[in-house]
This record gives structure tokens, sequence and C-alpha cells, in this order.
């Protein structure tokens, strides 16, 4: 768990008991652009013993949105990363020790967040990226596409056609309304055949056609879906 607003040492914990739940969503083989965006959720059981580990639940209960995340790592290897909502914690009520469940998500929090990212028209990878930093999460993007499978023509087929084509913000809103970020994600890996989430610490977009012929190309992005290499 990571306070943002703490700078001591880390606070070492051993744990027996089945410590972690960590699941993502179902996707649906039949229909894999019903759900493209694949919200995943990280759920530990915090044994609480004393009244430091009470204190340390009692701020996270009280903290805003952003203050608290949960990282979690393998031998030293980044796995996955999310946001710690508090409105999920459960614990009972009684003295010492107690099991206290709580729950960080990645992509799901995009629902409350508008997408605003001006009327300039922009690179896919950054309409996405500016879409992911909206998580909280600083991670970074790695693409498996082709260009060819997506536009023929006129176009390197080794190219990432996420960084080649433009998409103008404004198609996202309208006068009366505007998505959400979520909403967003979902409409552009519907127009281009994308599956989002997280995985080994970094976002992770499929073009599923690419994939499934086997001629991706891999292609990592920083955080705000720029400077492919």
């Amino acid at each position: 768990i990571e306070d943002t607003q703490y700078g001591g040492e880390p606070i070492s914990k051993v744990v027996t008991q089945t410590f972690f739940e960590w699941s993502y969503d179902i996707l649906d083989g039949s229909d894999p652009f019903a759900n493209p965006v694949q919200k995943s959720s990280f759920t530990i059981n915090l044994r609480v013993e004393s009244d430091v580990e009470l204190t340390l639940l009692n701020d996270i209960l009280d903290a805003d949105e952003d203050r608290f995340k949960i990282h979690f790592y393998i031998d030293g290897v980044h796995k996955w990363s999310g946001k710690v909502l508090t409105d999920l914690i459960e614990y009972p009520e009684g003295p010492f020790p107690f099991t206290a469940k709580i729950t960080a998500k990645d992509l799901s929090v995009l629902e409350g967040k508008d997408f605003s990212l001006g009327i300039s028209r922009r690179r896919i990878s950054e309409i996405i990226g500016y879409c992911l930093q909206q998580t909280g999460l600083d991670l970074p993007i790695r693409s498996f596409t082709n260009f060819a499978n997506w536009q023929t023509d006129q176009q390197d087929p080794d190219a990432d056609f996420l960084y080649a084509l433009y998409h103008e913000p404004d198609a996202f809103s309208t006068d009366e309304t505007r998505m959400n970020c979520l909403e967003t994600l979902e409409n552009v890996c519907r127009a281009y055949n994308l599956i989002i989430r997280q995985s080994g610490g970094m976002w992770i977009i499929e073009q599923l056609p690419a994939v499934a012929k086997g001629d991706d190309v891999q292609f990592d992005y920083d955080s705000a879906g720029l400077n492919p290499v």
C-alpha cells in the first residue's frame, strides 16, 4: 500500500492467510468488443492486530481518493497498480485481531472523469493516453498492432496506426453531453478493434485482428501515449 504523503521507510508485515484477491472483467470470446476496456480490481485482506495498523486503516478511510494506491509485485517485478476506493473498505466492529478488506481498482474510476482534451485533433494514442492518465496511475503504454490490419494503402505496414492516425476530440461530445473517459476508451476500442487492460505494470493495447493473425508489432509509449519506440 502506497501512501503518497508518507516519506518514511516501508513497513513490512508477514501474513499467512489468503492475502489478496485479483480479478478482471470477463472477456466474452463471442463478442469481445461488448466490454473492450478490461477493468480490474485487487483486494487485500489486512489483518489488523495493533493500534498502529488501526491508525493506518483509519488514515485510508479518511483520505481523499488520490492518496492511497496498491502496487502488486512478485519477486520485485511490477504486476499491477490501482487506486484504493475507501467506500469499498470492509471490516468488522470488535477487538483485535480482525481482517479488513481494502480494494483498489484501475479503469473503473474513469466513469467519473469527463473527457476534456481541447478542440485540436490528436493522435489516437494521445487520446488513449490522456484517458488512462485520469486513473491517477503513471503507467507506460504498450501496444500490439499492425497498420495493415486497419488501412492497407499508402501506409507503412509496420507502423502503429494509433500514433499515425488523428482523431477530433469533439467527436466524443455533443452540445448537451460530454462522454466520460471510460466511454471514450470504449468508443475508440470498438472503432479500431482494440482491447485495453493493465498487465505487467503497464497498459496493454491489443488490436485483435493483428494479434489473431500473428503479425502484430510491439510499440512502447510513455504514459501520455507519445514518444513511441
